[in-house]
């Protein structure tokens, strides 16, 4: 079963630390946890403070859903999308790079049952390679709809091809 130590360390580099830059729609930062999420999980301090093990606390409370995917690497890959688009659309994601690859699973951003199985019946590298694929996408729908958001392209890109080691 998925680990979620496995996950939360190969997604925090991507987050990094303490941030409040302008073009940011998530406002203060700090390990990638917006201040409005933070203020929502109990911690009421500045967020230049907020610490590692709160901020893990509300990641694997708030954003972890992959306990039985079977392969760390899927897993690690949709938390990782899903910290940085939103928890719905990791599992979106993940569905959809799931009926690429020929299932038929509905597109309802719960993983429950069906998908469960559907995402550990697939070949791992098959399916990290069709979800990196959506991720960019994404990314590229965003930047579409809203221009000023291209100043996070290089990164956001980055972000989608990185794909987790063997754990």
């Amino acid at each position: 079963m998925a680990d979620f130590e496995y996950a939360f360390k190969w997604m925090l580099p991507h987050e990094g630390g303490y941030a409040n830059n302008p073009n940011d729609k998530g406002g203060p930062t700090n390990y990638g946890i917006t201040q409005s999420v933070a203020r929502g999980n109990g911690y009421a301090g500045d967020m230049r403070d907020l610490p590692l093990d709160i901020a893990k606390t509300i990641y694997r409370q708030s954003y972890w859903r992959y306990d039985g995917v079977t392969d760390n690497r899927i897993a690690a890959k949709a938390f990782d999308i899903g910290v940085n688009m939103g928890v719905s659309i990791g599992v979106r994601l993940l569905q959809e790079a799931c009926n690429i690859l020929g299932e038929q699973l509905r597109i309802d951003a719960v993983i429950g049952p069906e998908t469960l199985e559907a995402v550990n019946r697939q070949d791992p590298d098959a399916l990290l390679a069709v979800l990196c694929e959506r991720q960019k996408a994404r990314y590229e729908s965003i930047i579409a709809a809203a221009p000023s958001q291209v100043v996070w392209q290089d990164n956001w890109f980055h972000r989608a091809e990185a794909v987790p080691a063997l754990a």
